[in-house]
Formats: C-alpha cells, structure tokens, sequence
C-alpha cells in the first residue's frame, strides 16, 4: 500500500495558488451560509485533521451532542425575513499534531461558529454543508489550519496526510517544489489543505468516487488541478499549477492514514 511520506514544507505551491490570499477566497464557500446548530436528536461526529504552519500534521476527532441542521436559504438571511433560531450545541473532541499526544478538546457550535479549546489549544471555524473549515493555535508556538467532515457508520470520513513533492518551472533552471498536501474525503466531497514553507496554508475541495479523487480550484489568478486513488490506508497522484495557461509548478502527492487520536 502507499507508504507515508516524511512530511516536509514549501512555499511556491501555495505562493502560486494563493497570489495575495485573492485564490484562497476564492475557494472559499460563501461565509454566510453556515449550519445552525439542530435541536435535541442524535450526536454527530466529524473526522479530520490540523496542518500547521511548519508543515506538521495530525488527527481531528469532534463530536456534537446532537444533530447538526442544514444551513438557512439565502432567503431566509435576506434583510427583513427571519431565518430559523439558531441552537447552541455543545463539542468535544481530540487532537495531536506531528505525532503528539491526543489533547482533550470542549467548547460550543453556535450559530454555525466553532469553537473549543483544551490543553492550550484553540480551534475556531465555521461549519457548513457537513464540513468544517477553520483556523488553530496550540502551544509550541503552532497555528495553521484545521478541517473536518461529518461521518457516519454508513459513511465513514476519511483523513489523510501526507505530502506535495515536484518542481518549480519560474526559475531557470527548475527548482525543487514540496510541501505538506492532506485531505478528508467523506462520500462524494473532498476537504484539502497544503502549506507551504512560507508558513502560508490553501484550503481547496474536491469530488470522489469510491477509489479516486478529483481537484479543479481556478480563479483569475490561478489554478490547481489533481487527481489521485485512495483506499483507507493511503492516497497517491499527479497535481499542476498553472497562472493562465502556463504551468508554472507540478509534481505527484502522496499520504497515509491520519490515525484517530482515542
């Protein structure tokens, strides 16, 4: 099976998605279209993981004491029409990063808000659409990104990490491209993040069938394409960047299972 790779960190993969944070937003879903959190019912857990900064990665577990509801229509967030009350729904969880300890983590989903912090970590975000996308501080100093997606028994989310490996064709000659590349895939949807050495981190999404994985992020100012198969254990592809029609960084990605933190 794919082996995981020693996790290493980069700047021009993500210096050439991000191009002054304006491809980062662009990926982004619209932030006023968050959950709220659901009455009394059935707890949800989501399964995920933190990169940080460093180019360090681990296993995120949350568990929500019940049911987390769809988000509010558009409609309903126009000025003048009420949009559903919003239910605070309580969160615990665990997490490690670079192979440390599990820490406990508490807090609160309110409103479609995140946020929990135990051990000296912090972790705050937004949930929507079964998938959390958000920011942590833990002490070390680290920071860097966090992301998680609802998983069932049916439907198990899976984490992975790993690593971006390839070359950087702005210099002359080329120059060695890497960094740490890590996704979360549940059903059909993909949830990724890749930092790069400049500490600089780019959250992206996707699509999947049972075995593969399918990445088209563009705006005006860039674009990242991959593709890849994945099992439980590991996940291994191709990815390219291109400014316009020039590719201008490719190279392969590989992971393996972000062990759950019990």
């Amino acid at each position: 099976m794919l082996a995981r790779p020693h996790l290493t960190a980069t700047r021009h993969l993500l210096c050439s998605l991000a191009l002054t944070g304006t491809l980062l937003a662009g990926c982004s879903d619209d932030s006023s279209d968050t959950n709220t959190g659901g009455g009394p019912g059935a707890s949800t857990s989501y399964v995920g993981l933190v990169a940080s900064s460093s180019g360090l990665t681990g296993p995120l577990s949350i568990t929500f004491a019940s049911a987390v509801s769809a988000p509010q229509s558009r409609r309903s967030r126009e000025p003048g029409l009420p949009g559903p009350a919003a239910h605070a729904v309580n969160a615990t969880g665990t997490v490690s990063l670079g192979g440390g300890a599990p820490v406990a983590l508490t807090g609160t989903l309110d409103g479609g808000n995140l946020n929990m912090t135990g051990g000296g970590w912090t972790i705050t975000g937004t949930v929507q659409n079964g998938q959390l996308t958000g920011l942590f501080t833990a002490p070390g100093p680290a920071d860097g990104t966090a992301i998680a997606a609802s998983s069932t028994g049916s439907a198990p989310a899976i984490a992975l990490c790993g690593s971006f490996a390839g070359q950087n064709f702005t210099t002359d000659p080329p120059t060695e491209d890497f960094g740490s590349f890590s996704v979360v895939i549940a059903g059909t949807s993909v949830l990724g993040t890749a930092v790069g050495n400049d500490g600089g981190g780019l959250t992206f999404t996707g699509t999947a069938t049972a075995s593969t994985i399918t990445i088209n992020e563009t705006a005006p100012e860039g674009s990242l394409t991959a593709t890849g198969e994945y099992d439980e254990f590991g996940i291994g592809g191709e990815y390219e960047v291109k400014v316009g029609p020039a590719v201008i960084s490719a190279g392969s990605f590989s992971g393996g299972t972000c062990e759950q933190p019990t």
